[in-house]
C-alpha cells in the first residue's frame, strides 16, 4: 500500500467547485488512491471492493471533466438551470460511490491492522450512547465500539457531502424566475456572494480535512510492520500467480478502449468535440501501452493516434470558420471562395476517418492476437476423453474471433459513412443522422463484444485466482 500516494489522492479531493471547474482535478485525485491501493487490493476483499468503487467513480469524475463546456454550448438562458441540473446529478452520482468505497477501504486498513500490527490506531474504544426509540420515546442506552480510523473516515465522507453541497447551492439562485424577490432584488443578484461563502467554507473544511488525513495515513504509514505484513504477503501470495495480472491489465485495456470508442459519437460537437478527442485519445493510447506488454505492435496506435486526434481538432476549428462565413448551399452554387473551403473541409474529413478505420481495425487486429495467446495460458487444464483444454480454448477463440471481426466491419460502416458526410450532406438532412447511427452500432456492438471477451477469458480467470 502506497501510503504518500493514498494521501495525495485525498488532498487532491480536498478544494472547492467553482462553477462546475475543479480548482484541483478530482480524476486526479481518485487515479492516485486508485493506484494506492492496487497492491493491497490482491490481499483484502474490502479494499479491492474499495478500489473497484473508486475506478467506477473515476469514470463519473472523467465525465464531469465535460460539465463546464456542456453549459457553455447551451443556449445562454437555459445555462443557469442546466448548471444546477448537472452540479446536482453529478453530485448524487459521486457520492453513490465515494460513500461505500471510503467505508469499505478504511474497514479494509482496519481489518488487515488489526492481524498484523498493534497500533494503537487500531485499537478499539467502546462509546456509550442514548438512543431514543422513535415510536415510544423511550431512550436506551446502546454500546457502541469505535477505533481512531473511524474519525477520521466519517469526516472525509462529512467533508465530501458538504463540499458538493457548497457547490450545488449558489446554483440553486437559477430556480428564482422573479417571482421570489424581497424588495425588488432578485435571488440571483446573491450567486456570487453564495460563491464566495461556500468557497471559504469549503477551504477552511479541506484544512481540516487534510490535517485529520495526514495525521491518521501518515501513522499507517510509518507502521513497519503493518506495511512490511502487505509487501510480504504480495511478494509470496500474488507475485507469482502471473495469469491474475494478465486478466486485470486486459480488463483495464478493455475498459479503456470502451470509453475510447464513446467519445466517438461526441467528436463532431462544437466545444465538447475537442475534448473528447482529446480523450479518446488518450484512453486510446493508455490502452495501447498497458497491452504492449504483450503485443509490441501496439505501440504503433499511439502515433496513428495522435494524428488522428490532431485532425479532429483542426477539423472541428475549420467547420467552425466555414460555417461561420458561409452556407453549404454557397458550395452547391459554385462560390468559388465557399466551394474551395468545402472541398478542402470534405478532403480533411475523409483523411481523419481513414485514420479512424485503420487505428480501429490494428487495435482489433492486435486484441484478438493478444487475446488467443492469453486463452493457452489462462483457465484450469482438466484433460478428459472427451473434451480437452485445447479444444475449449479453441472454441472460445472462435466466438471471440467471429465477434471482433463483426466489429470491425461495423468500425469500416461507421468511419466510410463519416468519412463521406460533407459529400452527402449538401444533397441530403439525412447524412448526419446516418452516421450517428452507424458509429452507435458499432459502439453498442464492440463493447458488447468487450464484454464478451472479458467474460469468457479474463473473468474466468479471476474467479479461478
Amino acid at each position: 500500500m502506497r501510503i504518500g500516494m493514498l494521501i495525495a489522492g485525498f488532498i487532491m479531493l480536498c478544494n472547492p467547485v467553482i462553477y462546475l471547474i475543479d480548482v484541483l482535478p478530482d480524476v486526479i485525485g481518485v487515479a492516485l488512491i486508485i493506484i494506492a491501493l492496487t497492491k493491497s487490493s490482491y490481499l483484502v476483499g474490502k479494499i479491492d471492493r474499495a478500489r473497484v468503487l473508486f475506478q467506477k467513480l473515476l469514470i463519473v469524475e472523467a465525465v464531469n471533466l465535460f460539465a463546464f463546456p456542456i453549459v457553455a454550448v447551451t443556449y445562454e438562458s437555459d445555462q443557469a438551470t442546466m448548471a444546477l441540473l448537472l452540479a446536482f446529478s453529478i453530485g448524487v452520482v459521486e457520492l453513490i460511490f465515494f460513500i461505500p468505497a471510503v467505508v469499505h477501504l478504511f474497514d479494509g486498513i482496519y481489518d488487515n491492522g488489526i492481524a498484523f500490527s498493534d497500533n494503537s490506531l487500531f485499537a478499539v474504544k467502546k462509546v456509550k450512547r442514548v438512543v431514543r426509540d422513535p415510536l415510544t420515546g423511550a431512550k436506551t442506552m446502546v454500546e457502541t465500539e469505535k477505533s481512531a480510523l473511524t474519525g477520521t473516515r466519517d469526516f472525509i465522507i462529512i467533508f465530501y457531502i458538504l463540499r458538493i453541497c457548497a457547490s450545488v447551492l449558489p446554483e440553486l439562485t437559477s430556480l428564482d424566475d422573479g417571482t421570489i424577490r424581497s424588495g425588488g432584488v432578485y435571488l440571483a443578484d446573491f450567486k456570487r456572494t453564495l460563491y464566495i461563502f461556500s468557497i471559504l467554507f469549503v477551504l477552511i473544511l479541506s484544512v481540516v480535512n487534510i490535517v485529520k488525513v495526514c495525521r491518521t495515513l501518515g501513522k499507517i504509514g510509518k507502521d513497519k510492520t503493518f506495511i512490511s505484513s502487505i509487501e510480504e504477503r504480495f511478494e509470496r501470495e500474488i507475485k507469482p500467480r502471473t495469469t491474475l495480472f494478465i486478466a486485470k491489465r486486459m480488463k483495464l485495456v478493455l475498459i479503456l478502449f470502451g470509453l475510447s470508442l464513446i467519445t466517438l459519437i461526441f467528436r463532431d460537437l462544437d466545444i465538447i468535440g475537442y475534448g473528447t478527442a482529446v480523450f479518446g485519445c488518450a484512453f486510446l493510447s493508455a490502452a495501447a501501452i498497458l497491452m504492449a506488454k504483450y503485443n509490441k505492435l501496439t505501440y504503433a496506435v499511439i502515433p496513428l493516434s495522435v494524428i488522428n486526434c490532431g485532425l479532429t481538432i483542426y477539423n472541428n476549428i475549420f467547420n467552425d470558420k466555414y460555417y461561420a462565413e458561409h452556407r453549404e448551399i454557397e458550395a452547391i452554387y459554385w462560390v468559388e471562395e465557399a466551394k474551395a473551403m468545402y472541398d478542402s473541409m470534405a478532403v480533411l474529413r475523409l483523411i481523419e476517418f481513414v485514420f479512424a478505420a485503420v487505428i480501429a481495425i490494428l487495435f482489433i487486429v492486435l486484441l484478438l492476437k493478444t487475446a488467443k495467446e492469453h486463452i493457452s495460458l489462462c483457465g484450469i487444464v482438466a484433460e478428459t476423453v472427451q473434451y480437452s483444454k485445447k479444444n475449449k480454448d479453441a472454441e472460445t477463440y472462435k466466438s471471440v474471433k467471429t465477434r471482433l471481426i463483426a466489429s470491425m466491419v461495423f468500425a469500416v460502416i461507421a468511419m466510410v459513412f463519416g468519412g463521406i458526410y460533407h459529400y452527402t450532406a449538401i444533397s441530403t438532412q439525412a447524412a448526419g443522422a446516418l452516421y450517428v447511427v452507424t458509429v452507435a452500432v458499432y459502439i453498442a456492438y464492440t463493447i458488447a463484444s468487450l464484454y464478451a471477451l472479458d467474460d469468457r477469458i479474463y473473468d474466468s480467470e479471476l474467479e479461478i485466482a
